[in-house]
């Protein structure tokens, strides 16, 4: 036996006291020993009272405790103890008369070993932070004292004689915690998940398993409805697709110029292959007929994809406008403005055709660039026109200026074809009022 307590001893304890694999009974308590409490007890194997309460010993529980096969008391209360209570105390079958664990920093729950400690008397778990239900001590009937007070316990309590009979104080603190002793907070039939399990919960067990059936087959029925739903939307989508190849609604095509293609040549090339941009009001395609002739059509956004490509409603209710549109660019002869060749349209599409212009995509960027870097001076023109007529130049710059709108980075800035005739038709007539002058 070696008894050291109520002294002010400092520092660890020696490890060289695991070498006393005879000693029975070891008290160290109300001293200011630190640091951990050696792994190394685990091989005192006679040991059966561990005394090491009011110290300062940091770190964890030695799991090698769980090896000291005859320990009968285990005091560790009053120290810094951290982590979670070591499941290796659960296989300490002799541990009869106490296991005080309190005022610590222990956390987690309870581990379901400590249900085999049948024979213990005392036990102490208060003043820690410790969680989780009380299910594991349903079956410690041979205690005579517990203290589970100031932890974080939720939950029912088990329904045994030592839990009817336990102070309020030795609950407390406990917020989770059903501790107000009446018959509704005790579980019966305690499982490992501490929920109540007596004979009105399994009365209301078939309505649960109803109710559930139900909710399963109402998601199941729903999922199915979502499905079909989805494959008539992606087969209405096809089907619009398939009508601009001219398989679901017939096609009317106004041509105002003198053409050798068909639409069929036409639609053939509506691919994704063949973009070579989009805008605003629709998306512009490259088309190569079989005669070797190429031409750009323009298929205008519905008004519902007008929306999402970035214009506001007024300015897709001009762009978006088929009639409008055509009607302005059939009756425009101007030589600063593509050639506009016919019109087509069916039940879902509008397409536009027009001259196409090699090399506009790619080498007109370049040229832009060029213009804007310049801020659109007179030294864009070609030295050979400066000799032209003042009001000449000035109508070759403002048709420049035109042109340079019609290029703006942002499609909701850019004017449409019957703003951009307009225009040219007012520098058309300063000029014929500046020669009249």
């Amino acid at each position: 036996m070696i008894d050291l307590s109520n002294n002010i001893l400092q520092g660890p304890l020696p490890i060289s006291l695991s070498s006393l694999t005879g000693l029975q009974v070891l008290d160290v308590s109300a001293n200011q020993f630190t640091g951990q409490i050696p792994a190394s007890f685990g091989r005192l194997t006679s040991l059966n009272k561990l005394m090491l309460s009011r110290n300062s010993f940091s770190g964890s529980i030695p799991l090698s405790l769980g090896l000291s096969s005859s320990l009968q008391l285990l005091d560790l209360s009053s120290n810094g103890l951290t982590g979670s209570i070591p499941m290796e105390l659960g296989q300490i079958e002799t541990l009869e008369i106490a296991l005080n664990l309190s005022c610590n920093r222990l956390t987690g729950p309870i581990p379901p070993q400590i249900s085999s400690l049948t024979k213990l008397s005392i036990l102490d778990l208060s003043h820690n932070k410790l969680e989780g239900h009380l299910s594991s001590l349903a079956g410690l009937d041979n205690l005579v004292s517990l203290n589970i007070s100031y932890n974080g316990f939720t939950g029912f309590l088990p329904d045994n004689k030592l839990f009817r009979q336990l102070s309020p104080t030795d609950l407390v603190g406990n917020q989770g915690l059903c501790s107000s002793i009446r018959d509704s907070c005790f579980l019966k039939d305690a499982d490992s998940t501490g929920l109540p399990g007596n004979e009105n919960d399994r009365r209301q067990s078939p309505k649960l398993k109803l109710a559930l059936a139900l909710l399963i087959t109402l998601t199941v029925a729903m999922v199915i409805m979502g499905a079909v739903a989805i494959m008539r939307a992606r087969r209405t989508i096809r089907d619009d697709d398939d009508s601009e190849l001219g398989d679901s609604w017939p096609w009317q095509f106004t041509p105002f110029q003198k053409l050798n293609f068909s639409v069929d040549q036409v639609l053939r090339c509506l691919v994704d292959t063949n973009v070579i941009g989009k805008g605003c009001s629709g998306v512009v395609y490259r088309a190569d007929m079989e005669n070797g002739e190429v031409v750009a059509v323009k298929k205008l956004w519905p008004n519902s994809m007008a929306a999402s490509n970035g214009c506001n409603d007024e300015k897709c209710s001009v762009r978006d406008s088929f009639s409008t549109e055509v009607k302005t660019l059939g009756s425009i002869r101007h030589k600063n403005i593509v050639r506009f060749l016919g019109c087509c349209w069916n039940r879902n599409t509008r397409l536009l055709m027009y001259d196409y212009m090699p090399n506009g995509s790619l080498d007109g960027l370049h040229v832009v660039d060029w213009v804007r870097q310049k801020r659109g001076g007179i030294e864009v023109l070609d030295p050979s026109l400066l000799s032209r007529p003042a009001s000449e130049i000035e109508e070759m710059m403002q048709a420049l200026g035109i042109a340079l709108l019609c290029v703006n980075s942002s499609p909701d800035e850019r004017p449409n074809m019957k703003d951009v005739a307009a225009m040219l038709k007012e520098i058309k007539h300063e000029r014929e009022e500046y020669a009249k002058g």
